[in-house]
């Protein structure tokens, strides 16, 4: 996995989370990797918002399912 493909999901794990630390990891994959402007119609993503019980916050997509937070 290539750093750019790392912060992609970083990224897409981040989208839902309103936390600073989650905020910071979209706007670094814009800053540094010009990550920007995805089609969230054919994505067709379910994003897991972050909780303080998890821990985590994600997308799940038609193939893959990505985590970001403590295990």
């Amino acid at each position: 996995m290539s750093e750019r493909d790392l912060a992609d999901a970083a990224q897409l794990a981040s989208l839902a989370d309103e936390t600073p630390k989650g905020r910071s990891i979209v706007v670094l994959a814009k800053q540094r990797f010009n990550i920007r402007g995805r089609d969230m119609a054919t994505l067709d993503a379910n994003f897991l918002a972050f909780s303080a019980q998890s821990c985590m916050s994600g997308v799940d997509l038609p193939n893959q399912e990505i985590r970001k937070g403590a295990a």
